[in-house]
């Protein structure tokens, strides 16, 4: 199954106002915090970014509506606890204006029922559904261990927090120096692709994301622009693009389920989470590459070249994916 998405949502601020959640400018919002705190990753703004998103596309399609702001930001700050950067979180809180970096319900203790650690798993830590129904038989594991029969909401999200951020699946290969953040070296791609794949790799066309330890995900960039480059002079014609598309279209599907395949091997609990297309570069394709289209051609052209992508991932799979426009 393929969703389409813009990369943008509309949530509801503080006042009631409607305001646009823009994910470039989320993530560029997320490597000022990374940078300010020394951390040199610049990829895991990116990472966490498209976390949120997914979270967001997947409360939109559990209950359609308008998300607040808050509930955006605490999704923003669980998915850096998740990761493992509390201080990121403490310092994006801060800059939101936000009080502290997850809701903290005050109250007595209270026994540690499944309803309760459910709720307590969509509520506050705002997981999907699925994602809680994943993660709520290790946290009562995790609460069975502890031994003490009535805890309160603040350790248990902690503990959440926690297993969260600490898979208990062993990584079966060791990746020296990057094993907490990263599950795989960046290197490990550039043998494993050949023909086509491999030429839209080496060209910068298709890049794979970095893959995180704590919240794995494959995620692949398509480049428009570049895409244009490799198919000859400016300026093209439409029908150079569109003729050349769906042939390129099955390669990205291949990339994409070899490189999920690889994740999901490593890290079973990742074959319960989409995958992503992020498509960039259609407003530098049209500018700088196509012949001159006027605004309504060009805007065609472009729902031609989403249509074509949609079309190859709407064929039955065994995975969803998320195409998301950039």
């Amino acid at each position: 199954m393929i969703r389409l998405f813009p990369g943008h949502a509309l949530v509801i601020d503080g006042a009631g106002r409607s305001e646009t959640l823009d994910f470039d400018s989320l993530r560029d919002e997320l490597a000022a915090c990374f940078a300010e705190r020394g951390i040199a990753e610049a990829w895991l703004a990116e990472h966490v970014a498209c976390i949120v998103e997914e979270r967001v596309r997947e409360r939109h399609r559990q209950m359609p509506g308008v998300l607040e702001r808050r509930d955006t930001d605490e999704m923003v700050l669980a998915a850096l606890r998740s990761v493992g950067f509390a201080d990121v979180a403490e310092l994006y809180a801060a800059g939101r204006g936000l009080g502290p970096t997850l809701p903290r319900p005050e109250g007595k203790r209270a026994p540690c029922s499944e309803e309760r650690l459910r709720d307590l798993l969509e509520r506050t830590l705002l997981l999907s559904p699925r994602q809680a129904a994943e993660t709520l038989p290790s946290l009562a594991r995790a609460v069975e261990r502890l031994g003490i029969p009535q805890l309160t909401d603040t350790l248990l999200r902690e503990l959440a927090l926690h297993l969260l951020a600490t898979s208990p699946e062993e990584v079966p290969e060791a990746i020296p120096g990057e094993r907490d953040i990263r599950l795989l070296p960046d290197e490990h791609w550039q043998t494993r692709f050949a023909g086509d794949a491999a030429t839209l790799l080496a060209c910068g066309i298709l890049r794979i994301h970095p893959v995180s330890t704590a919240l794995p995900r494959a995620r692949l960039d398509f480049d428009l622009a570049r895409y244009g480059t490799r198919l000859g002079r400016p300026p093209l014609l439409e029908m150079q693009v569109l003729a050349n598309l769906p042939a390129t279209a099955r390669t990205i599907r291949a990339v994409l389920a070899e490189t999920r395949a690889e994740i999901c091997a490593r890290r079973p609990s990742a074959a319960a989470h989409p995958a992503q297309i992020i498509l960039r570069g259609g407003e530098a394709l049209l500018a700088e590459q196509l012949e001159p289209l006027c605004a309504r051609a060009a805007h065609t052209f472009l729902t031609d070249v989403r249509a074509c992508l949609e079309r190859e991932f709407a064929k039955p799979g065994d995975f969803d994916v998320i195409l998301s426009l950039r």
